[in-house]
């Protein structure tokens, strides 16, 4: 595909450029999961064991240039698998006296937000199907290349672009991100065109500070490009919050706390069984 051939020869030519060298650590992870089904419809229950196993090699975290590879295995419930579905990351990040270059597999974190976060434009931090035990709650991975371009203290322009996934240059998606900080307010727009189905763009805006504990906010809208009609753009409308304090206790030890909410103010509610 257009996208990844351009991905790969430009982690090869960085890792040949700067010279990552030997891997600073591997680390393993293994976990075996037993989960417990129950059939409505033939009133049954089920238990079936599933392995993760996940190796992740990783450079020296110093220099200028970094990289880390994560292998696991695949989401257990497809029925097929690709090359893909085993790499987890693969990323190398270069830092250039002006810019800083993120190229490969690996997640970049755009807007406010540990559970739900509207302005994740790029992945999505809207789904209630979460498992609130994984140390990562949030875990999508692409495929990309970034250029993050300070511009001042604090603020920075970071421009993304994305593989396509049909081979065609011209399905390939866009971002960019502008950050900056207004007093002690943290400000943050967000704009994504990509291909779902047929093209779509993606506006978002962010806002964080501090009242005591940390405060932040963030929204964010979808326009179809072939119908952008206006009950879908509404329709599409996300808006997430969240409060996070931690208290220090004695012994260095300490206690964090978090609340977070999301919205869709012309979303179709509906109780999950009908």
């Amino acid at each position: 595909m257009v996208g990844r051939r351009l991905l790969a020869t430009s982690i090869l030519l960085a890792s040949t450029l700067f010279g990552i060298g030997a891997a600073e650590k591997a680390v393993v992870e293994m976990n075996l999961f037993s989960i417990f089904s129950y059939s409505y419809a033939t009133q049954q229950w089920g238990n079936v064991m599933l392995p993760d196993l996940k190796l992740t090699v990783s450079s020296e975290n110093s220099g200028n240039v970094q990289g880390e590879i994560s292998l696991g295995t695949p989401d257990p419930t497809k029925t097929s698998f690709s090359v893909d579905d085993f790499i987890r990351k693969a990323f190398l990040r270069a830092r250039f006296p002006s810019f800083r270059l993120t190229t490969g597999k690996t997640r970049l974190s755009w807007g406010d937000g540990m559970l739900f976060n509207a302005g994740d434009i790029l992945y999505g931090s809207s789904s209630v199907s979460v498992d609130l035990t994984q140390a990562e709650l949030r875990s999508k991975t692409d495929w990309m290349v970034s250029i993050n371009y300070p511009m001042g203290f604090f603020s920075f322009v970071e421009a993304v672009v994305l593989p396509s996934m049909t081979g065609k240059a011209e399905d390939m998606g866009m971002g960019l991100r502008f950050y900056t900080n207004a007093g002690e307010t943290k400000i943050e727009g967000g704009y994504l065109t990509k291909d779902e189905s047929g093209r779509v763009h993606k506006f978002s805006a962010s806002l964080q500070g501090n009242i005591g504990p940390d405060w932040y906010f963030a929204s964010s809208i979808a326009i179809d490009q072939t119908n952008p009609n206006a009950s879908d753009i509404q329709e599409s409308w996300m808006i997430s919050g969240g409060l996070f304090h931690m208290q220090y206790l004695s012994g260095d030890r300490n206690v964090s706390l978090r609340l977070e909410i999301l919205s869709r103010p012309f979303g179709t509610w509906k109780f999950a069984s009908q």
